[in-house]
């Protein structure tokens, strides 16, 4: 899941090709530190690179979910991968963050999973989180 994301980060031109292993095991490594599986079947990976000069991110949606050792054991349905600049590392956490608050909502979750078009999951990612289901 990882790698599809991060190809499709490249293959949008967000990330040079020639960069992509290492990417890849900064955000592995991250990983193997502790899981950014969180629950309700959320993964949000990350990591930090000298490679771009301004935050990109790039969301998965699996029906069948995936492995991620998330706090509740669930398997990850909606993964977003998050890269941010070293530069701009201060606002890494901040991004992961907001992140997490948009898709506490079970509302945004289940809109994101039904989604026919990425217009339709970026419209369910523009509010913030408005309820505390989870």
């Amino acid at each position: 899941a990882l790698e599809e994301l991060l190809d499709f980060i490249i293959a949008n031109g967000e990330l040079p090709s020639e960069v992509r292993s290492l990417v890849l095991d900064s955000i592995l490594e991250r990983e193997a530190r502790l899981s950014t599986g969180v629950e309700d079947g959320v993964a949000l990976p990350h990591g930090l690179t000298d490679a771009i000069d301004e935050e990109v991110a790039a969301i998965g949606i699996s029906s069948g979910g995936v492995p991620f050792d998330a706090i509740d054991g669930a398997p990850a349905r909606i993964i977003v991968l998050l890269l941010t600049p070293r530069s701009k590392v201060y606002r890494h956490v901040t991004q992961v963050r907001q992140i997490a608050r948009v898709l506490c909502s079970s509302d945004t979750r289940r809109q994101i999973l039904t989604a026919g078009s990425a217009q339709e999951v970026a419209k369910s990612l523009e509010g913030p989180c408005s309820d505390s289901s989870r």
